[in-house]
């Protein structure tokens, strides 16, 4: 019957191009309710969809929305963490150090600012590396080592960073990979002066806020 190199055709066609195979079929069944036909379109729509794979990336529709700059491809949260940049959660409230001065000023910054980490600056004000808690020597109230060693000696080099014209999904990879709750933001990695610091408590602060306001709450 040429009808069912239609069908099967049409099937095909819808496949690759609303790269819904699944859904393809499900329809052709319930307007069918024949088995072979069904059987003949999921051979037609694995092959149709398999091609355009090949000359493609994504479907019609998804490729019309990434020429407007939306991409759907990883569902609403991947396009919320892709739409808004580091510098719009951002921190601006942190503490730098310079790398020659001694352990007794970072005791006193880590007193000051509750614990929390610091992020150590060269003599031209570019970050150098970060100092934690952990990284203080036990003896650290004792005034003899507190100021005859400095902080670039226990620092550790290349901390983490990320620009602050990239997306929320690039700290948050950042984050997860390493382990690390909180990232220095900065605006040009040949000179990476510090402007602030992302939480990784923000970044998911703003993809709920981003979330809700898309679903109009």
């Amino acid at each position: 019957d040429p009808g069912l190199y239609a069908i099967v055709g049409m099937g095909a066609v819808a496949s690759s191009v609303l790269g819904a195979p699944i859904s393809t079929m499900l329809i052709v069944f319930e307007i069918t309710g024949d088995y072979s036909i069904t059987i003949a379109v999921m051979i037609a729509s694995a092959v149709s969809s398999l091609v355009s794979s090949l000359f493609y990336k994504n479907s019609a529709f998804l490729n019309q929305l990434e020429n407007r700059g939306i991409q759907l491809e990883g569902g609403k949260a991947t396009y919320l963490l892709k739409s808004v940049k580091v510098s719009e959660a951002m921190d601006r409230d942190f503490f730098t150090i310079r790398d020659n001065e001694p352990l007794s000023r970072a005791r006193e910054l880590f007193i000051a600012n509750g614990g929390r980490k610091l992020y150590v600056t060269n003599s031209a004000g570019a970050m150098v590396g970060v100092l934690t808690l952990n990284e203080l020597p036990t003896n650290i109230f004792d005034e003899t080592t507190a100021n005859e060693r400095c902080v670039m000696e226990i620092m550790r080099d290349n901390p983490r960073h990320v620009k602050s014209s990239d997306a929320l999904e690039v700290a948050l990879a950042i984050m997860e990979s390493s382990g690390v709750q909180t990232i220095a933001v900065i605006d040009n990695p040949d000179f990476p002066v510090i402007t602030g610091i992302i939480h990784y408590s923000e970044v998911i602060s703003e993809y709920n806020r981003a979330l809700l306001e898309s679903q109009g709450r």
